[in-house]
């Protein structure tokens, strides 16, 4: 159908149906346009509210369901996972030192494992980790009130001393500095036994399944994920051949801290502490008491060594 205006031009009309459909796709263009500025542009509706598909077969809702069982399971993993620990922070500067010496030295020969470095700031041996939910921290701070009950007895008279010497690995995976053999190991193991204990007592699951080994972590490949995207997935011991067998120092055994690992650091750099208990009944040592008396257990081993070496060259 054509007609003309009062100038004399043919103009071309359209159908009434044709105009008003023109319109309705102009309208659904405009809405697709606002929709891919929200956020949920992407989501799957249907999986959101439970609609099921006409033409959705049982293999499809099978897998479907599979998927969300695997979030579930995902979901129930990151509730167990551990967000809290017992640590023995190292407040002596010279073992922190020497500690980021080396660490200094290894990114100097591969900076890729920058990332993988433990900050100087958190350095501590662990003693305990667990996962608490929010209404089980009070209980955890009264289980290291227990401890300290418990523990009174077992770090009597002078100050345990943890001499740091030499470096080893798990797996070249996870680098640290090693704790010297003596009578603070056996120490060590009966604290780490008594806290298990105490949590136990009150009622919170402990991580557990590893044998205890303490040791001062400063390196690891977990910290950072890319590495392993990278082709990294394993530290070179090389990096730090020069340091294995280094001595750090040594670190007073005088306190327990409940640290939890995913609040806000302290002004420190330290992780946030819910409790903190003294070791024993002794006073504060200072830093250079600290080194004199690992000193003189430095002395004391190499002593014994040499007279050992003796007494066998000797009898030869």
């Amino acid at each position: 159908m054509q007609g003309s205006d009062s100038a004399g031009v043919q103009v071309e009309s359209r159908p009434k149906g044709q105009t008003h459909k023109k319109k309705k796709k102009k309208r659904q263009s405009e809405v697709v346009n606002l929709l891919a500025e929200l956020p949920f542009l992407h989501t799957d509706i249907s999986a959101e509210f439970s609609i099921k598909e006409q033409h959705q077969g049982k293999r499809k809702r099978k897998g479907w369901e599979n998927e969300r069982k695997g979030d579930a399971a995902d979901t129930d993993e990151q509730k167990r996972r551990p967000n809290y620990f017992v640590a023995i922070p190292i407040t002596n500067n010279k073992v922190a030192a020497g500690v980021q010496a080396v660490q200094e030295g290894v990114v100097q020969r591969d900076p890729r494992l920058m990332p993988a470095l433990i900050p100087v700031a958190t350095l501590h041996i662990t003693m305990l980790v667990a996962h608490l939910a929010t209404e089980q921290v009070s209980n955890a701070v009264s289980a290291m009130e227990l401890c300290q009950k418990k523990l009174r007895t077992l770090v009597p008279g002078p100050p345990v001393v943890l001499p740091f010497e030499g470096i080893g690995d798990f797996k070249n995976e996870v680098a640290f500095v090693k704790i010297s053999d003596g009578h603070h190991m056996s120490i060590l193991n009966e604290i780490a036994e008594t806290i298990h204990t105490c949590f136990e007592e009150k009622g919170i699951a402990v991580a557990d399944g590893k044998a205890f080994k303490p040791h001062l972590t400063f390196m690891k490949l977990s910290r950072a994920s890319k590495l392993r995207r990278q082709g990294i997935r394993k530290i070179d011991p090389s990096l730090y051949e020069d340091s294995k067998e280094e001595s750090f120092g040594g670190e007073l055994l005088h306190r327990l801290d409940l640290c939890a690992m995913l609040k806000k650091k302290q002004l420190s750099g330290f992780y946030h502490c819910e409790a903190t208990i003294a070791l024993g009944d002794q006073p504060v040592v200072k830093e250079e008491e600290v080194e004199l008396a690992a000193l003189s257990r430095r002395l004391v081993d190499t002593a014994v060594k040499r007279a050992v070496l003796q007494l066998i060259h000797e009898t030869r």
